[in-house]
């Protein structure tokens, strides 16, 4: 049973690895489209801006897979790593659309970004306090 909970938890990282992956190369190579798929109607900056914060949700979706991309050994301990950092990035971007949208400097449709991010971050502290990858493969 442990083994297939620590599957899911690979199935995860590759999951949430893909998800911010494709985003972050959807609003670098086309940011108006892709905020309009995620029901954001205005452009909140320059579309520069917005391909800026594209090469950084891309950047976060590669540090999912990274761990594995690279030699087996320590796999757990590099994914116990990358989620620890991901969960707090989540959480400080989280916290800044919170603030953004109440003080209405970003629409509201930001919120599902805020809701995915909290999502995301719970279930990564979770893996964490439930030492899903404290068993080094």
């Amino acid at each position: 049973m442990a083994m297939n909970k620590k599957r899911l938890g690979y199935l995860y990282c590759i999951l949430a690895g893909a998800c911010d992956g494709s985003t972050g190369i959807m609003l670098l190579l086309a940011p108006l489209w892709t905020l309009e798929l995620m029901q954001i109607g205005a452009l909140p900056t320059e579309p520069i801006y917005m391909r800026f914060i594209g090469v950084f949700v891309m950047s976060v979706g590669c540090s999912y897979l990274l761990p594995f991309l690279m030699n087996r050994a320590h796999l757990d301990v590099r994914l116990r790593h990358m989620l620890g950092f991901t969960a707090f990035i989540r959480v400080c971007v989280a916290s800044f659309i919170l603030v953004s949208v109440v003080t209405h400097a970003l629409v509201s449709g930001w919120l599902a970004v805020l809701f995915t991010d909290v999502t995301f971050a719970a279930i990564q502290l979770w893996m964490l306090k439930t030492k899903l990858f404290d068993s080094d493969s």
